[in-house]
């Protein structure tokens, strides 16, 4: 899914209350991620990023998200960590 059909949705999802997007993952490509970023960014969405990894049945290493270096992480994925991880107060 890319392209308009791609906005139509996220809209759709944005209405029912979406807060981020997925936007790092293994198996997506180089232009699903720059589509789903873009997304996340037109709409101001938190973005994540995951390896879909459950166990040793996957052909896909834990961690492995095709996010290269997590300096270069996007703004709106380092807002969606400082907001799910406690800071050093323990709040």
């Amino acid at each position: 899914i890319l392209g308009d059909e791609l906005t139509q949705r996220v809209d759709r999802l944005v209405e029912m209350g979406l807060m981020g997007l997925e936007a790092f993952y293994s198996g997506f490509s180089d232009r699903l991620i720059s589509e789903v970023a873009g997304q996340a960014d037109r709409c101001g969405l938190y973005m994540t990023a995951g390896s879909d990894y459950h166990g040793t049945n996957k052909l896909v290493q834990l961690g492995s998200t095709n996010l290269s270096d997590a300096a270069e992480a996007p703004e709106a994925f380092a807002r969606f960590v400082e907001r799910v991880l406690p800071d050093e107060k323990g709040e």
